[in-house]
């Protein structure tokens, strides 16, 4: 009775193991009828049952059936990630048997699941959807950790979308890789500053200017990080330095301009006016010289036009304001003094004239304008500049 015991459990587990077994099979004979519902529920129970979980059939047959789903209108809800499904289970068919009859085909099902999962990701960065786009590109990423190209495209996507730290995370990475990107690491630098890790933004960016010295974006970020700190002789000498490299960047010059204008009209920390330095005509000429080189590259650069214009308009009121402290006896010096008052006001017209032309609605052009034509005795020109503030 007990040896009967015996062999019934034995028949009973045989036809247990056979009958899993059968389910990938089964499986098989559902896809090949493209009634993929059926098809998974028989592959993923097979895909947990010991007996059929070491076949490499059963995650062929899984990996074809969940690559069958991907953007199938009828089943394809049927799966969150067909794609990530398929190449897993067609992964571990060639990690059972590396020698896998259906090997060649396995190996180009996976090229086609890359191809397919980088198409998506790529063809929602473009539509903007970086959400969706990094979704993608980080399941990719998953399957493939060490693919350089994944990596940047997922860490772009990241960026985009918002995610700051998994942005980090990853753009870290590919630093870490020692990869020649100059913009991986403004992006990181970026990051940094955005989240308040200005200590690593620092560090980070003293290490590219000393992988990258002649990149001029990084002697800019660099040079923001100057300015900021109201260096101005430095920011002056590495502004002169990047227009070097950059000469047809109008940014730059009128950077410098700003520089040489605060140079020449210093401040103290809660803006009062402190004494001109002893070579002020010089930095007022740097400054004057700088705004024009910005113009010269963009004749419609609203801010060059009209600092341009208030610089010389500052000079001719601050002329005319001396002339008119001297006594009458001084008669001579008077008429000098407002001979180049009005030299520097004839000057800052046209910058100021034409900043109103770029932007007609600026109120603080108005009324240097309004002032100008005042001081010059441009009687029709100050009416018509009257009327168009007295309509705001």
């Amino acid at each position: 009775m007990k040896n009967l015991t015996i062999l019934s459990l034995f028949v009973f587990t045989f036809n247990f193991t056979w009958a899993q077994k059968a389910k990938v099979q089964t499986a098989y004979s559902y896809m090949k009828a493209e009634e993929f519902d059926k098809a998974k529920e028989a592959i993923d129970e097979a895909s947990v049952n010991e007996a059929s979980a070491v076949m490499p059939k059963c995650w062929y047959y899984r990996g074809l059936i969940y690559q069958s789903l991907y953007k199938n209108r009828k089943y394809g809800a049927l799966a969150e990630d067909p794609l990530g499904e398929a190449y897993k289970s067609f992964s571990k068919a060639l990690e059972l048997d590396p020698k896998y009859e259906y090997k060649d085909e396995i190996k180009a099902a996976l090229m086609s699941i890359n191809a397919n999962m980088f198409n998506e990701g790529l063809t929602a960065f473009n539509a903007k959807d970086f959400n969706k786009a990094y979704k993608s590109f980080d399941s990719l990423l998953k399957l493939n950790p060490n693919d350089t190209s994944v990596l940047i495209n997922t860490a772009l996507a990241a960026d985009r979308s918002g995610n700051n730290e998994k942005a980090i995370e990853l753009y870290e990475k590919i630093v870490a890789m020692n990869y020649k990107d100059v913009a991986i690491y403004t992006s990181l630098i970026h990051k940094y500053k955005e989240t308040g890790k200005n200590d690593k933004a620092n560090a980070l960016l003293k290490a590219a200017r000393q992988a990258f010295p002649a990149d001029n974006n990084l002697m800019i970020e660099e040079l923001n990080n100057v300015l900021g700190s109201g260096d101005d002789k430095k920011a002056a000498e590495m502004l002169a330095s990047a227009i070097q490299q950059d000469p047809k960047n109008a940014s730059l010059y009128f950077a410098a301009g700003t520089v040489y204008d605060k140079l020449a009209n210093p401040r103290d920390a809660k803006g009062v006016e402190l004494p001109k330095p002893t070579n002020f005509d010089e930095l007022v000429n740097k400054s004057a010289d700088y705004y024009k080189g910005a113009i010269s590259n963009n004749p419609e650069y609203f801010d060059a036009n009209y600092n341009l214009g208030a610089l010389y308009f500052n000079q001719g009121a601050e002329l005319a304001n001396r002339a008119n402290q001297l006594p009458l006896s001084k008669q001579k010096e008077v008429d000098a003094l407002n001979k180049q008052a009005a030299e520097k006001l004839k000057m800052a017209e046209p910058y100021l004239e034409k900043a109103l032309q770029i932007n007609p609605t600026d109120e603080s052009t108005l009324q240097s304008l309004k002032q100008l034509y005042v001081r010059t005795g441009s009687t029709e020109k100050y009416e018509a500049i009257k009327k168009q503030l007295e309509k705001k």
